[in-house]
């Protein structure tokens, strides 16, 4: 919604909007576009509106701003049809998939403001590259990259059609498929039924880019009446990723289509991670089948930092590197965490977990299990509720999947909510002789606890001095 309101304002209307009050990131970004936030809903905040858009959270179609909206003749839209509307305004590159769309689209949008290519673009995150916010929008280009998110419209009213689907799409990159949002997609068959619906929105004359390594995107993709372009590492693929030996801390990585080198040199990528060398390279393989040039972007790709909370550095202080990630599915931490490790390879790794939803956790408990240690010291918090799922219909908790862990002989402990719980956590292992990189890690507020490890971190050098 940030990222959406950041657009609009860009488009000259007057925003402005509710939330919780619970103090989220985006509000000193909004708060500078001149945007007004109310803490909390009321019927109050929608007088002398045009237009209410809402989100399937906080009762999505039955929150009192949009029943009062309605009763005042107030037009009134989903997030995922404003959106939809925004995407037949320009050439819509869509980029979809169960883990990295963020940082795939922010990567694709980066690209094209640093090739001057006046592009829009809507990015689920706060900022990306440092300093691009998540959503702008710019009258003198003609296209636009937007994530396309799978997740269901307003399951609290029973609209569980696919919020990509609403998206009129001329490109689509599609990173990987994975099952998720089990409140929404109960059979797994429903969610592989959107994606193969989202691919069929692509036109003739269109394009479909796909991770060719991922067997069910490949399944998917059969019926598509586009150009489909397969990429990947495997010789199978159309275009062929071929990782070189690390240049300092940049990645390199060479392209091939059909055994004839892409590009006029290897590409570089400040990313760490194989999982962001196949983003990177669906995104030029997109930018060559959309007729962009993909020569002389190394400085763009060696200086892109990523999006905000994704393995986003936040301190390091005498050998301890602190950073945030939003991983909040099992590929997603085990990706994250492996990407940590070849980042510093001679340092333990600690992750402070906090589970997203209470369905997610549940039906992936052993998974969950299996991604968390691979790290060396993992906390896990309590669940942090989606405001889309009510807990009381759930008894699953972290304390279920530490003990599972611990069973097994793995440092998982629990960390009670709030930064004393935290600081015994740290105390537990924490010793300052070994390189140490610390992760929060989580979809809800996990992030917060990042600056108690950084005031915990410099108490222990204070000492030590």
């Amino acid at each position: 919604m940030a990222a959406l309101a950041l657009i609009l304002t860009d488009k000259h209307l007057t925003v402005s909007g509710s939330d919780t009050g619970e103090g989220f990131e985006t509000r000193e970004l909004l708060q500078a576009r001149s945007i007004t936030i109310f803490d909390g809903f009321s019927t109050d905040h929608v007088h002398g509106a045009d237009v209410v858009v809402y989100t399937g959270a906080h009762d999505g179609e039955k929150n009192i701003e949009v029943v009062q909206a309605r009763n005042q003749n107030i037009e009134v839209k989903p997030l995922a049809v404003v959106l939809g509307e925004l995407s037949r305004e320009k050439l819509t590159i869509a980029i979809c998939g169960c883990h990295g769309k963020t940082t795939t689209t922010a990567l694709a949008a980066s690209i094209a403001q640093h090739q001057h290519e006046d592009p829009s673009w809507y990015v689920g995150a706060t900022t990306f590259n440092q300093r691009l916010p998540g959503g702008a929008w710019n009258n003198a280009g003609n296209r636009v990259y937007m994530e396309a998110d799978e997740y269901v419209i307003d399951i609290a009213a029973g609209n569980r059609k696919a919020k990509f689907l609403e998206l009129t799409p001329h490109g689509v990159i599609a990173t990987r498929y994975d099952y998720d949002h089990i409140d929404a997609y109960q059979d797994e068959a429903l969610l592989q039924e959107a994606y193969a619906a989202f691919f069929a929105r692509i036109p003739k004359d269109g394009f479909l880019v796909i991770n060719g390594d991922d067997e069910t995107l490949l399944r998917l993709s059969q019926d598509a009446a586009c150009t489909v372009i397969t990429v990947g590492f495997n010789q199978t693929n159309e275009v062929v990723i071929t990782p070189l030996p690390m240049q300092g801390e940049l990645q390199q990585f060479s392209l091939s289509h059909k055994g004839e080198a892409m590009g006029n040199k290897p590409f570089t990528l400040s990313l760490s991670g194989l999982h962001n060398v196949l983003n990177t390279a669906l995104v030029l393989v997109a930018r060559r089948q959309d007729q962009l040039p993909i020569d002389g972007l190394n400085e763009r790709l060696s200086s892109f930092t990523g999006a905000h909370r994704r393995l986003e550095k936040i301190a390091q202080l005498d050998g301890v590197h602190v950073y945030d990630d939003y991983a909040h599915h099992p590929t997603e931490i085990t990706a994250t965490i492996a990407a940590a490790r070849q980042r510093h390879p001679q340092a333990r790794i600690a992750v402070l977990f906090q589970p997203h939803t209470y369905s997610r956790t549940s039906h992936f408990k052993s998974e969950f299990i299996d991604a968390l240690v691979h790290a060396d010291e993992v906390g896990l918090l309590p669940i942090f509720a989606s405001k889309r799922e009510r807990s009381s219909a759930h008894t699953i908790t972290s304390e279920e999947l530490v003990q599972e862990a611990q069973k097994n002989g793995h440092a998982v402990h629990s960390v009670s909510d709030g930064e004393a719980g935290m600081l015994s956590w740290l105390d537990h292992w924490y010793k300052p002789s070994n390189p140490w990189v610390i992760i929060t890690m989580g979809a809800g507020n996990v992030y917060e606890y990042g600056r108690y490890i950084i005031t915990y971190l410099q108490n222990v050098t204070d000492a030590q001095s």
